[in-house]
């Protein structure tokens, strides 16, 4: 484990960065603003190195930056339709984005713009914030933790929970923009993919969620078994699909992978969320072209949904959920295709 200064906010604060590397070559670099994952770099030949998510090298880039790279997403993650929601028979009305209707990612000035408190563990780190109550609409006061741990075999595992002191909704994510090229130079359009889903949740025209599920038999979005990506799976319809993964709150089950054939790096995922949102970002000012952006999360606007999963939170029910991401790749990096 390795801690250093990685820079200050421009209220004075102090960020830190830790890293955390196993047995087996993999390396993780996080950061206490956003409580972000910075860099995930695997071993190459010759010696060199490449991270297969998108970060920033400096702290000013991260407080400049449109997107949350890396970041975790709360407390509520996924969209909330009319950036409002009702427990208790109390309407709360939650902040949204410049001249958005819903809300989303938290708010503008949600967890990902926050600065965590890390702490060291044997295999890891855990990062803590308070969200107060009233923070950016939510009611109740909230204790949030994030741990990342490292194992030695190269499985990265992301823990988040939370407890409050009053009823409330959480929804933790990371937000992980994958290129698994070699060095991010190939667009990840060429990327296999697979996920264990047959429905998305629909969103209406407005990006909100119906309440509905729909099939993904037959059409592009049917991913069971990997697949290039290609243009046509992001068509004007689904842009940022909600995927519905058959988990449970229990154990995490493998869900999904990305594997790009050319490098030989591959991803599984496992998880115990219900969902899985996946969108195509094409980037500037950063190291890749463009990446896919994955996120692991309830469903939107659960909140407002009531056959959706559960989000209520409580003295009674603290929130735990857990995903994990196993790297592997072919060690002389031969391409397949």
């Amino acid at each position: 484990m390795e801690q250093k200064y990685f820079g200050t906010t421009s209220n004075g604060v102090p960020v830190h960065l830790f890293r955390l590397e196993s047995a087996s070559g993999v390396r993780v670099e996080v950061i206490e603003y956003g409580a972000s994952a910075v860099s995930i770099t695997l071993p190459g030949p010759h010696g060199q190195r490449d991270s297969v998510i998108v970060g920033h090298t400096d702290l000013a880039a991260y407080l400049a930056g449109p997107l949350p790279l890396g970041a975790t997403l709360g407390r509520y993650a996924g969209r909330i339709s009319d950036a409002a929601f009702t427990i208790d028979n109390s309407l709360h009305a939650v902040s949204t984005a410049s001249a958005a209707l819903h809300h989303e990612h938290g708010g503008d000035a949600g967890l990902h713009r926050a600065v965590w408190w890390g702490e060291a563990l044997k295999e890891g780190v855990r990062f803590h914030y308070r969200s107060p109550d009233g923070d950016q609409g939510f009611p109740g006061a909230v204790d949030c933790t994030v741990e990342y741990r490292l194992d030695e075999h190269g499985t990265l595992r992301i823990e988040y929970g939370a407890t409050s002191d009053t009823p409330t909704i959480v929804d933790l994510s990371s937000q992980l923009y994958f290129n698994l090229s070699r060095g991010m130079q190939s667009s990840v359009m060429d990327h296999d993919l697979w996920i264990a889903a047959e429905e998305i949740v629909e969103r209406d025209g407005d990006g909100a969620a119906t309440g509905h599920l729909i099939g993904t038999a037959n059409t592009p979005l049917d991913v069971r078994s990997p697949s290039r990506v290609g243009d046509q799976f992001f068509n004007t319809s689904n842009r940022s699909p909600d995927f519905v993964l058959n988990t449970s709150d229990k154990t995490p089950r493998t869900v999904a992978g990305l594997r790009d054939p050319k490098s030989g790096r591959n991803v599984e995922i496992a998880t115990n969320q219900p969902c899985l949102l996946l969108t195509h970002a094409a980037l500037e000012s950063t190291t890749a072209s463009d990446a896919f952006c994955v996120s692991l999360q309830n469903f939107p606007d659960a909140p407002n949904q009531a056959h959706f999963p559960n989000v209520i939170v409580d003295a009674d029910n603290p929130y735990s959920k857990t995903t994990a991401f196993r790297f592997d790749w072919n060690r002389d990096f031969q391409a397949t295709r």
